[in-house]
C-alpha cells in the first residue's frame, strides 16, 4: 500500500514538472510575440500541441486551460501584426516581406506600422509595369535595408521608395526581360548612394552610364550587369575597374551588343571585360609607341568571329619616319602631310595586321622596297598621291598579287599627281599595265604626265606620241602585216572559185542525166 501511495506521489511530481516547463516555454514564446520583426507561432501549431500534453489529470486540465487562454491571446497578436493588410498574396515574418504575383501595394498594406517594420521587401512575379504603379512610391521606409523585385512586368524604373538615411545596402533588379530603361541619374543620386550589392541581371537593358560619377563605390562591394543588351558604344572603363578591384560579379557573362551591325544576319555581342582591357592595352600602347598619334580602338564581327581593330592617325605630325612599333591591333595607318621620304619602316610591321596605308602629301621617291613585305601581299588600300613616286620605283606586279589562301581579296592604290614624266615606258608598259588593272588603281582615270609644258591622260597617252622609233618601226610592221593579209585574201578567193567551178560542173551533169535518163540526182531522191 506504501509503495503504490509512493508510485502515485512520484509520477504526479514529474506531471508537474513536465508542466512547469511546458509554461516557460509557452511564455518564452508568448514573449517573442511582442516583437513584429520575429517569426510568429500560428495559433493551430499551439492547440495541437496543447492537445498533445492533455491528459484526464485535474492537474493537465488545469494547464490546458491556461495554454487554451495564452494561445487565443497570440491568436489577437497574430492578427495584429504590422503587414497583415497585404492580402494572402504577401507573407510578414521577422521583418520580411515577401509577396508573389502583387498587382500594387495600396495604402492599407504599407501602413506606417508596416512600412516602419520592414528590413527586407522581396516581391517575385510582380504585376506592376513601373514603380509608381506599384504603389511602393507612396510609402516611407525606415528600416529597410534589401529590396528585390525579380521575374516581374516592370518595364520601367523611374524611382526606387524613399528610404530614411539612406539604409538600402542592397538592391535586385534581376530576371525581369521586359526592363528596358531606369531613370539612372534621379536612382542613384537620390535613393541608393550607399548601396552594397547592386544585382541588374538579366533583364533587357541596353544603356548604362558610368556609375562611378553617381555613387560612393568605396561601399559598393558586387555589381552583376550580366544577361542584357549593353550597346558596345558606351564607355565601360568604369566597368573595368570595378573588376579590376573584385566588385564585378559574373564578369565573364558580361557583353555589349554592337547596334552598328543590325542588318548583319549574326548578332555581335563582345565580352565587356576582354573588349575594356584591350581597350586600355591599345591607349598604352599608342602613348609609348607613337607618341604624338591617336589611335582610335573598335570591335567588329567579320566572318562569323569578333574581331578588334585600330586606327592610328599621325597625320601632320612633321614626322621624318615612321613609328618603330604600332599599338596591337593596328589595321590603319594615316601618315599624310608629313616629310616621309621613305616608307621602308613597314617592312618590320610583321606581327601587325596593317591593311590600310595612308601616306598622302609627303616626299616618297620609291616604294619599291616594299615589294617582299607582307604589307604588299596583304593590304586592301595604298593611298601615295602628291609625292614623287616614279614608276619604275613602283613594284607594279607585285601590288597586284593577291594571296593564294583569299582569292577574292580586294585592294585599291591611289597614285595621283606624283609628277609623272610622258615617255616611252609610260605609254607602253604603265599604260597597259593601268588598263589592265584599272579596278585596282581606283584614280587611273585621273592619272596624267607631262610632255611640253602639258598633261596628258596616261590612258589615252599613244606610243608614237613619245617614241622616237616607233614611226619606221611601226611602218615596217604595217607593211608586213598587210602583206600577210593579201596573201591570206587572195588564197581565200582562189578557194571560193574552184568550189564555185565544181558547184558548176556538178549541176551540167545532173541536167543532163535528167533529160536522158528521167532519174534524179541520188541526192535529191534522198531528200524526197
Amino acid at each position: 500500500m506504501v509503495r503504490s501511495d509512493r508510485h502515485k506521489s512520484t509520477v504526479q511530481t514529474m506531471r508537474i514538472v513536465w508542466l512547469v516547463l511546458i509554461l516557460g516555454i509557452g511564455t518564452g514564446r508568448s514573449q517573442r510575440q511582442i516583437h513584429p520583426d520575429l517569426s510568429t507561432v500560428t495559433a493551430t501549431n499551439n492547440s495541437s500541441f496543447i492537445s498533445s500534453v492533455a491528459n484526464n489529470n485535474s492537474w493537465n486540465r488545469a494547464a490546458s486551460k491556461h495554454f487554451q487562454f495564452e494561445s487565443s491571446s497570440r491568436m489577437t497578436n497574430s492578427h495584429q501584426r504590422p503587414c497583415r493588410r497585404c492580402g494572402d498574396e504577401c507573407d510578414f515574418e521577422e521583418g520580411n516581406l515577401t509577396c508573389h504575383q502583387v498587382s500594387s501595394f495600396t495604402v492599407e498594406c504599407l501602413t506606417t506600422d508596416c512600412s516602419t517594420s520592414i528590413v527586407n521587401l522581396n516581391i517575385v512575379q510582380g504585376r506592376f509595369k513601373n514603380m509608381t504603379e506599384s504603389g511602393l512610391l507612396d510609402a516611407e521606409f525606415t528600416s529597410l535595408q534589401r529590396l528585390s523585385i525579380r521575374h516581374s512586368d516592370l518595364t520601367l524604373v523611374e524611382l526606387l521608395p524613399a528610404v530614411r538615411n539612406h539604409q538600402l545596402i542592397e538592391l535586385n533588379l534581376s530576371n525581369n526581360t521586359n526592363l528596358e530603361y531606369m531613370y539612372w541619374h534621379r536612382i542613384f543620386n537620390n535613393r541608393i548612394a550607399h548601396v552594397e550589392m547592386l544585382i541588374l541581371a538579366n533583364n533587357t537593358l541596353n544603356y548604362i552610364p558610368d556609375l562611378m560619377d553617381m555613387m560612393n563605390t568605396s561601399t559598393l562591394t558586387t555589381l552583376d550587369l550580366s544577361g542584357n543588351k549593353w550597346d558596345c558604344d558606351r564607355d565601360f572603363q568604369w566597368v573595368l575597374k570595378l573588376h579590376e578591384r573584385g566588385v564585378l560579379f559574373n564578369g565573364d557573362n558580361l557583353k555589349c551588343r554592337d547596334n552598328s551591325q543590325n542588318n548583319s544576319w549574326f548578332e555581335w555581342n563582345y565580352s565587356i571585360i576582354r573588349r575594356e582591357t584591350n581597350k586600355k592595352t591599345v591607349a598604352a600602347e599608342c602613348l609609348s609607341r607613337t607618341s604624338n598619334c591617336s589611335c582610335e580602338f573598335t570591335s567588329e564581327g567579320k566572318e562569323g568571329r569578333v574581331s578588334y581593330t585600330v586606327q592610328v592617325d599621325c597625320s601632320n605630325k612633321q614626322m621624318t619616319s615612321l613609328p618603330a612599333q604600332l599599338p596591337n591591333f593596328t589595321n590603319e595607318l594615316d601618315v599624310s602631310g608629313n616629310n616621309l621620304t621613305s616608307l621602308d619602316q613597314v617592312i618590320k610591321y610583321r606581327n601587325q595586321p596593317l591593311k590600310i596605308l595612308i601616306a598622302d602629301s609627303n616626299q616618297i621617291v620609291s616604294i619599291r622596297n616594299l615589294s617582299t613585305s607582307d604589307f604588299i601581299l596583304n593590304f586592301s588600300r595604298l593611298s601615295l598621291r602628291n609625292n614623287f613616286i616614279t614608276p619604275n620605283e613602283i613594284p607594279l606586279e607585285d601590288i597586284v598579287q593577291v594571296p593564294a589562301s583569299n582569292q577574292f581579296q580586294v585592294k585599291y592604290i591611289y597614285l595621283y599627281n606624283n609628277s609623272w614624266e610622258c615617255d616611252c615606258n609610260m605609254a607602253t608598259k604603265v599604260r597597259d599595265w593601268l588598263w589592265k588593272y584599272r579596278h585596282v588603281v581606283n584614280d587611273s582615270s585621273l592619272l596624267l604626265c607631262s610632255r611640253d609644258g602639258k598633261k596628258i591622260p596616261v590612258l589615252h597617252l599613244l606610243p608614237n606620241q613619245v617614241c622616237e622609233s616607233y614611226s619606221a618601226e611601226s611602218a615596217e610592221s604595217l607593211a608586213n602585216l598587210e602583206e600577210r593579209e593579201i596573201v591570206v585574201l587572195h588564197a581565200i578567193i582562189y578557194l571560193e572559185v574552184a568550189a564555185i567551178s565544181v558547184l558548176a560542173v556538178k549541176l551540167a551533169y545532173d541536167s543532163w542525166h535528167y533529160f536522158r535518163h528521167g532519174q534524179l540526182p541520188w541526192i535529191a531522191t534522198k531528200l524526197l
